[in-house]
């Protein structure tokens, strides 16, 4: 109903052709809810770029506008407890949707009958489309490479910094979810050598089982990238939550085990 809501909303406007970005993250079963919001916007005739596996928040955000996507929707675990995933929209300039659109949205949801208002194709359809050359893209790799070079030119007194980054240590946790696909390889390819992950915590994990709440701005998610800082004498923990799109970082100075 969700997708349909938001498909009747981009209809109204005509732009199912610049159609939506889907992305996903680490959640238990994002990747099926995934295909299933393409599948109901590829039944209303709108196209779609699909990601090929889950990746953060923000490589969503900058494919919205460097697709020239009208909007972007994340199959998400963001804020919500391990029974549930959660569905974020974003409007064409990567950001999420404001109140307006959001009420629209949500008036249109009401309204559509939950068993017979909802268009959608067929798995065996999906995957048809899925290796021809029509309304479904899939994306992948290319988009996350555009995003890391464009990030990197956005880095503030890079140079000043360059006898810093071989020195300090940082203690690094991607709290089960997509942020280690890239902040491990942002911050080597920026030059930072001493990047200690907790390999815990790299695991893949929908249920986020060694945290009891994989929220980075909980310290109690740290208990195990602190104890780690400790042990390795490391100068900083980052921690990122499970779609990240939310970073906190604890210096040496601040933690306490």
């Amino acid at each position: 109903r969700a997708t349909q809501a938001v498909a009747e909303y981009i209809l109204k406007r005509n732009m199912n052709d610049r159609g939506v970005v889907i992305l996903y993250d680490t959640r238990n079963n994002s990747r099926k809810f995934a295909e299933a919001t393409a599948r109901v916007l590829l039944a209303n005739g709108i196209k779609v770029y699909l990601f090929d596996r889950y990746r953060p928040v923000p490589i969503l955000s900058f494919s919205t506008r460097d697709l020239g996507a009208f909007m972007g929707i994340m199959i998400t675990a963001s804020h919500n407890p391990k029974e549930y995933n959660g569905y974020k929209v974003f409007d064409e300039t990567g950001n999420q949707i404001g109140k307006e659109t959001a009420n629209e949205i949500m008036n249109t949801i009401e309204n559509i009958d939950i068993f017979k208002g909802v268009k959608k194709i067929s798995e065996k359809e999906f995957k048809e489309m899925l290796c021809s050359d029509g309304l479904l893209k899939t994306v992948g790799e290319g988009q996350e490479r555009r995003y890391l070079d464009i990030l990197k030119t956005r880095i503030l007194n890079d140079k000043e910094i360059e006898d810093v980054k071989k020195k300090i240590k940082v203690v690094y946790t991607p709290l089960h979810g997509t942020g280690d696909l890239v902040v491990n390889r942002l911050l080597k390819e920026l030059g930072y050598e001493n990047i200690i992950p907790v390999k815990e915590q790299q695991v893949v994990d929908g249920v986020f089982g060694t945290v009891k709440s994989p929220n980075p701005e909980n310290v109690e998610a740290f208990e195990m990238a602190l104890k780690l800082a400790d042990e390795k004498g490391a100068d900083i923990c980052i921690g990122t939550d499970p779609d990240c799109d939310r970073l906190r970082n604890i210096n040496k100075k601040r933690w306490k085990i």
